[in-house]
């Protein structure tokens, strides 16, 4: 049975793709920058 070439091509999922690269990226800037958003959170304002 040779059934399996006539199956169609999966299509990449473009969207989902860019959400998680996004994601991503938020991620990374919110390590990068935690110490100054902590420092930020938990001193007494004026």
């Amino acid at each position: 049975m040779q059934f399996n070439r006539f199956r169609q091509q999966k299509k990449p999922n473009y969207r989902r793709f860019i959400i998680l690269v996004l994601i991503l990226l938020l991620v990374i800037l919110l390590w990068k920058n935690a110490e100054t958003l902590l420092d930020g959170l938990f001193t007494p304002s004026p």
